[in-house]
């Protein structure tokens, strides 16, 4: 504890005598201003980046450095007295890098009209790339076939993409990496997942680093996604854009209904708008919208409606007119008393999986003469959507919907104390609500008791009824963050900064059910609703409750860092990065420290006798790496770090209430005491440029992960079973990427990349569950072993090209091959006894091909384009879910051998009982599974106006 006070007080220090500060959605411009003709160094020569006020001095020996640029290109002008001036245009500025800009003077007047020189191109070695970092700018999104940021995020190398389509980061979950706007984090911590989601028009660049990464970053495993947005410029600009579009595919007889078209299926529109305010030039705005509208992939078919549900004629009393046999035919909405027996519902098609979204971003910016700028930003994100679910194929009206908000405010004050430094402090309040529940109000009487839902025979589907599990969630965050950074002694920029996080996690869940309400001798009584009290009681009053979940907890847990982290520029020698960053996690929740004896004596009720507060987590992670030139055209790099996370809450915080229900159930406990999980990672990796534009990057790397958090199962001493939450998890992962880049030239048209990813990423076991326990009486755990992780893939080639005429025309396309993912072998009993290894076989292989061509137009200083868009162009159909007994999606060996599953349901429909599902859906009962294949070939026509 006092190794950390002292960090503590040292970092203060730091902030109070040094002229420093900084924050990762910068980068910045240094070199040197020389002499052309003797070589020089010119001192006290001026660099200003034109339309702002951002610029410097050039010191003694003619080195200059500007800090705290935000990305994008500029011109960037150089002068000095008794030289002519110059402007060298298209300064590439990016996240976190050093744009080298050496410039060389040549004597004459500077009155004379500046000399204007076309700046160099992005390097495409960088020098001082020591942490494998990616910029995505606008121009990479524009040309290729995405809409999304994640969508290029995807295509990096070392990122795969799970079959139901999340991220993982080198071998990590797809919660293990943390997303951040301009700096500020925008992770929920109840499930370690990103709060808002972020316009692509909204962002000026996207920064990606994916395994090692600065200290100035933390509670992430895998990577960081840095958004910085965009502002408002110098002149108003305002663009829309929009598309729609639906599928176009020969597959119609396993995805049903899209062989009609429907131009607007799924729709997007976009727009901006930014610029000064016209009052004051030093005030600027920037605005973003988009919409976007999906109605569906998957359709069902409405043939009951969740009122309608059956009931056998032996179900019925004997007095009943509809009384009879259990063979007879079934008796649709039974508890309607004027129901003629038939299904209710209008035989309509219904999209199963629709969804919409609306995001705004908003910033103003003002600037207090030429060191103070002060920012303000808005993010606002909402969605609806209806995931698809096989069991309510013919009533699709009782399935819940998925709802969620999310807003962040942030305040940015950034302060220029010299050509060498400056700092920021930010403050942001955030706020995400998630919900999810058929109707909004509990005491919607179209909710229904459980037994409406009623499976057809013994398929899945329901015959009617309504999903009556209602939660709702939020999270509220407030934070504080400040960074500072300074070029101190010419080679080094020492950054430092600190951050904290206050949260309060709300969540509620239950079940509805429902009651007989009935006062008996006085006495007012409640018990549970039958099927008979619907359909005899006449005198029935019903009350409505709740089955509480739970998980159901109000929390406020904290946070915090503090970090340092210098960048030592050697020139062409060396570039080292060396950091210290110090984490601190209070979970601010009590537990169960011998739940075990809690069990055993008391057996059910609520497990609260051994409690005490969780401890603070204390964290200490250093980071070192290092880029060294070998060759004007060739670095080889290593990186090296300690990294943390802190739990997801919603699993510290599962079964807050510690309630066990009977001595028979096997209760779950979560654990807010668990230890943050922890990484460490090893990387090194070889840039070479081969031609001016044309490159390749190796990169072999290694990750150890420990205190993986998992759930155990336990035997207490007295044999009592229970589920608790742990640290006995570990993984690694290795693996070699291999990527190409080949830039368009400066009279080419041609661009493209090549990402190979070699990985292996394995963790403990997890099935069979019933063989990992651990017996307190014997004092023993049960063995357990490395097996690949659900998401790994050994092998992945990700690539673009694309061909361009700037302003005139663009052609891009993507490619994607990769290895299917690991499942394991289950075989029936009548066939195998034998149990097979978890993740022992592997998928087939998937592939796919995007394409995006666009033909623009202008007016003056105007653009416009108009652009098609086709997904999955080859309609190639990839297996995502597969069944463990075969391998394959769309058949089993189920179907052969349970030929005669549904044989009562086939007598029924061949004398035509009314109300039945059609038997084709018993044929196909296996096969007919268009969820567990990837999506059909999309077209979408799209637009643009650009207007400047």
């Amino acid at each position: 504890m006092q190794k950390v006070f002292l960090l503590i007080i040292v970092a203060a220090f730091f902030f109070t005598n040094s002229n420093l500060t900084y924050s990762q959605s910068t980068g910045k411009i240094m070199g040197k201003v020389t002499d052309a003709s003797l070589g020089e160094g010119i001192p006290f020569a001026n660099i200003m980046i034109e339309g702002t006020t951002t610029g410097a001095a050039s010191d003694l020996e003619g080195n200059y450095v500007i800090l705290n640029v935000p990305p994008g290109k500029y011109n960037v002008t150089a002068s000095y007295i008794g030289y002519k001036k110059i402007t060298i245009k298209a300064v590439s500025v990016n996240v976190g890098f050093t744009t080298t800009l050496n410039i060389k003077l040549t004597p004459g007047e500077v009155t004379l009209d500046a000399v204007i020189v076309q700046g160099e191109r992005n390097p495409l070695i960088r020098q001082d790339l020591t942490n494998p970092t990616v910029a995505i700018t606008s121009e990479s999104v524009d040309i290729l076939p995405v809409y999304n940021i994640s969508d290029v995020i995807k295509l990096q190398a070392g990122v795969v993409t799970g079959d139901d389509g999340s991220i993982h980061v080198r071998g990590g979950y797809g919660n293990e990496v943390a997303y951040t706007l301009n700096g500020l984090s925008l992770n929920d911590p109840y499930g370690n997942s990103r709060a808002v989601g972020l316009a692509t028009n909204a962002v000026q660049e996207a920064s990606v680093s994916t395994g090692t990464f600065s200290a100035e970053f933390g509670n992430a495993l895998s990577g960081v996604v840095n958004y910085v947005t965009k502002e408002g410029g110098e002149t108003f600009t305002f663009s829309v854009k929009g598309y729609g579009g639906d599928y176009a595919t020969s597959r119609t007889d396993l995805f049903n209904n899209l062989n009609k078209i429907d131009y607007f299926n799924s729709g997007r529109v976009e727009a901006t708008l930014g610029g000064p305010i016209p009052i004051t030039q030093s005030t600027r705005i920037f605005f973003s919208g988009v919409f976007e509208n999906y109605k569906g992939t998957y359709y069902g078919y409405r043939l009951y409606n969740p009122s309608d549900s059956y009931l056998t004629p032996d179900n019925f009393k004997s007095t009943d007119a509809r009384y009879g046999n259990a063979t007879g035919a079934y008796f649709f909405n039974p508890f309607d008393p004027n129901g003629n027996g038939l299904p209710s519902g209008d035989k309509q098609l219904v999209a199963m999986d629709p969804s919409n979204s609306l995001n705004l971003q908003f910033n103003i910016s003002q600037r207090f003469g030429s060191y103070i700028k002060l920012k303000y930003e808005f993010v606002y994100d909402r969605a609806k959507s209806r995931s698809f679910d096989r069991s309510y194929l013919f009533n699709p009206d009782g399935v819940s919907w998925d709802y969620s908000r999310g807003v962040i405010n942030t305040l940015d004050l950034t302060h220029t104390l010299s050509n060498n430094t400056f700092y920021t402090l930010k403050a942001s309040y955030s706020y995400n609500r998630a919900e999810s529940y058929l109707y909004a109000d509990p005491n919607d009487p179209r909710y229904l008791p459980s037994f409406y839902r009623k499976t057809i025979g013994n398929t899945t589907y329901y015959a009617g009824g309504t999903d009556n599990d209602i939660v709702k969630r939020a999270t509220t965050t407030l934070s504080v963050k400040g960074d500072i950074v300074s070029q101190m002694f010419g080679v080094h920029e020492i950054r430092a900064g600190f951050e904290i996080r206050k949260h309060n996690v709300k969540r509620d869940g239950f079940t509805l059910d429902f009651y007989k309400y009935k006062v008996i001798n006085g006495v007012p009584s409640v018990t549970s609703l039958s099927v008979n009290d619907l359909l005899y009681d006449r005198a029935l009053t019903i009350q409505r409750g709740g089955i509480q979940s739970v998980s159901t907890y109000d929390k406020n847990p904290i946070q915090g860092s503090v970090y340092i982290l210098d960048k030592m520029e050697l020139a062409k020698t060396l570039i080292l990065n060396i950091g210290l960053r110090y984490e601190f996690f209070d979970a601010a929740s009590d537990y169960n420290y011998d739940i075990s004896k809690n069990l055993t004596d008391s057996l059910s009720g609520y497990m609260n006798a051994y409690l005490k507060p969780a401890e603070v987590k204390h964290m200490l992670s250093p980071r070192f790496s290092v880029s060294y030139p070998i060759t004007d055209r060739g670095v080889i790099r290593f990186s090296y770090g300690h990294f943390y996370q802190i739990g997801s809450l919603s699993s510290l915080y599962q079964n807050d209430l510690r309630w066990v229900a009977n001595v028979s159930s096997i209760p779950t406990f979560g654990n807010s005491n668990v230890n943050p999980q922890k990484s460490i990672q090893y990387e090194i990796g070889l840039q070479q440029q081969l031609t001016d534009d044309l490159k390749f990057d190796l990169t072999a790397y290694y990750k150890d992960v420990r205190d993986y958090i998992f759930t155990q199962t336990i035997y207490t001493e007295k044999a009592r079973q229970y589920n608790i939450l742990t640290n006995l998890a570990y993984s690694n992962v290795r693996g070699i990427t291999l990527s190409f880049l080949k830039r368009r030239s400066l009279d080419g048209m041609f661009a493209a990349t090549l990402d190979y990813t070699f990985q292996i990423a394995e963790g403990n076991r997890t099935e069979p569950q019933v063989d990992l326990f651990f017996s307190e009486a014997a004092g023993k755990q049960t063995e357990t072993f490395l097996v690949p992780l659900s998401f790994d893939r050994s092998h992945l080639i990700n690539g673009t090209f694309s061909f361009s005429d700037p302003k005139s025309w663009s052609l891009g396309v993507i490619y994607n091959i990769q290895a299917g993912t690991p499942y394991t072998v289950a075989l029936p009993p009548s066939l195998s006894t034998i149990t097979y290894e978890q993740n022992s076989a592997t998928k087939s292989m998937q592939w796919e091909v995007d394409l995006k061509f666009e033909k623009f137009f202008s007016f003056g200083s105007n653009l416009c384009s108009v652009s098609i868009n086709v997904n999955n162009l080859f309609d190639t159909q990839n297996d995502r879910s597969v069944y463990a007994s075969s391998g394959k999606a769309l058949s089993n060996v189920e179907q052969k051998l349970n030929a005669n599953q549904f044989n009562d349901l086939r007598s029924r429909i061949s004398r035509g009982d009314q109300g039945m599902i059609d038997v084709s859906y018993l044929d196909n009962y296996y096969s007919q599974r268009p969820e567990r294949v990837n999506r059909p070939r999309e077209v979408r026509l799209g637009f643009s106006l650009i207007f400047k």
